[in-house]
């Protein structure tokens, strides 16, 4: 059975809760056990810090995806609830699957409903994965491809941190495309200096 199996009664949605669980996988645990103190300047906010302090702003900076975590107070109370059930979901997934090797207490895997009793390792990582899980609610954009039929089909969904920090229009004069595993922004119109450059976060109709 594949993990999101287990999610039988969530429509399409919930698949892009997962990127936060990609998002973690994609590093060591090291990684992020050494840069602790710098992640952890930004889970106990509740808007981003602009501009952001230290090095330039980056989107494969760790730091700078953790930072759009915005609208903390605008999610429904059963949608705050569902992240954060999911977030534990995830990290025990990530210790049964060994993810945190023999560092912490998850030296051996332990079985799904089995009492556990997190350490100091586990706690970070688990509010570290609760804020991602809660910055795509904001920040996911989808990927589409063009069919045969030369229909917009969704085939994913993505987080950019760079293209995130730019503002929706209905009207956008910028347009999103992906390229491979790349994104990227490109004039709609002619854009005038001193005009905001905005982005549709649905489908475009240019």
């Amino acid at each position: 059975m594949k993990i999101y199996e287990l999610f039988e009664h969530e429509g399409r949605e919930v698949f892009g809760l997962f990127m936060a669980l990609r998002a973690v996988t994609q590093k060591p645990l090291q990684y992020f056990t050494e840069n602790r103190k710098e992640l952890e300047k930004f889970l106990d906010q509740f808007d981003p810090i602009h501009p952001m302090p230290g090095r330039a702003y980056l989107s494969n900076d760790y730091r700078a995806l953790v930072n759009l975590g915005t609208h903390a107070y605008d999610l429904d109370d059963d949608i705050t609830i569902k992240n954060s059930v999911l977030s534990v979901f995830f990290v025990r997934f990530l210790k049964f699957a060994g993810y945190f090797g023999s560092s912490t207490s998850s030296a051996k895997p332990t079985k799904f409903g089995e009492k556990v009793i997190p350490d100091d390792t586990e706690i970070f990582m688990l509010r570290l994965v609760h804020q991602l899980v809660s910055v795509q609610a904001y920040n996911s954009h989808s990927v589409h491809e063009m069919s045969e039929n030369l229909e917009w089909v969704k085939i994913g969904t993505s987080i950019n941190p760079s293209l995130a920090l730019i503002n929706h229009s209905c009207d956008s004069n910028a347009i999103r495309c992906n390229l491979n595993r790349n994104s990227m922004l490109v004039a709609g119109r002619h854009i005038m200096q001193g005009d905001e450059i905005t982005d549709s976060y649905t489908l475009h109709f240019r």
